[in-house]
């Protein structure tokens, strides 16, 4: 079926973190130490931020879908994707609960990651909001930047948006409890993409070079 409406060329779903990133440390953080590092930034994190302000550089008209507390909107990282032109009306704001953050510590080639996302925690609930099924249906494709760990909830959303006319794609990210094909085959039907790194790829097909 051809594209009904008229909104952004791409929308984005999947959790969004407010990422505190600290670089070029001496040596390696240990129990016990205090270690400096000197660079340090506030940036927007999460699959959904990261495409969402890729895209939006590249020329494409671009809105996310996600879940923030309110402390959101006084954040520099959150106000970032408004200044680029990321239209995020669709974003659920939950009361009572603040936005995810990570904290993440960048040493040589290899980095260690914290997360606290309690707010996250059924994030697919979002898809199902007025909100976000009218601006899913009126996009040219939706890309879901997240573990898609709930197929059962996510299938009658792609249905649906495949009656608009709309093509979808996805990347979950190394979140191994979702890296299967038999937790992913209700889904492949209606994905245009998949879009797995390497070792994603192997943990998907148990292939150790699925090339």
């Amino acid at each position: 079926m051809a594209r009904r409406g008229r909104g952004p060329e791409l929308v984005v779903f999947g959790e969004f973190y407010l990422d505190l990133v600290f670089c070029r440390l001496g040596v390696a953080p240990a129990w016990g130490v205090e270690v400096r590092a000197q660079e340090y930034t506030e940036a927007p994190g999460g699959g959904v931020a990261t495409t969402a302000l890729t895209a939006r550089r590249l020329g494409a008209g671009v809105a996310m879908i996600t879940r923030v507390g309110p402390d959101a909107a006084a954040h520099p990282a959150w106000r970032m994707l408004a200044a680029a032109g990321v239209d995020a009306s669709a974003t659920e704001v939950r009361r009572g609960m603040s936005t995810a953050r990570s904290a993440c510590v960048a040493f040589n080639a290899d980095r260690m990651i914290i997360t606290h996302d309690p707010i996250n925690q059924d994030l697919e609930a979002v898809l199902r909001r007025r909100p976000a099924i009218a601006l899913m249906r009126q996009a040219r494709h939706v890309h879901f930047a997240c573990a898609l760990r709930q197929p059962a909830r996510i299938r009658p959303v792609l249905e649906d948006l495949a009656a608009h006319g709309v093509t979808c794609s996805a990347d979950m990210g190394w979140n191994p409890d979702t890296l299967s094909l038999e937790h992913l085959r209700p889904l492949l039907p209606w994905l245009a993409m998949l879009l797995p790194n390497a070792a994603e790829a192997a943990a998907l097909t148990g292939e150790s070079d699925p090339a």
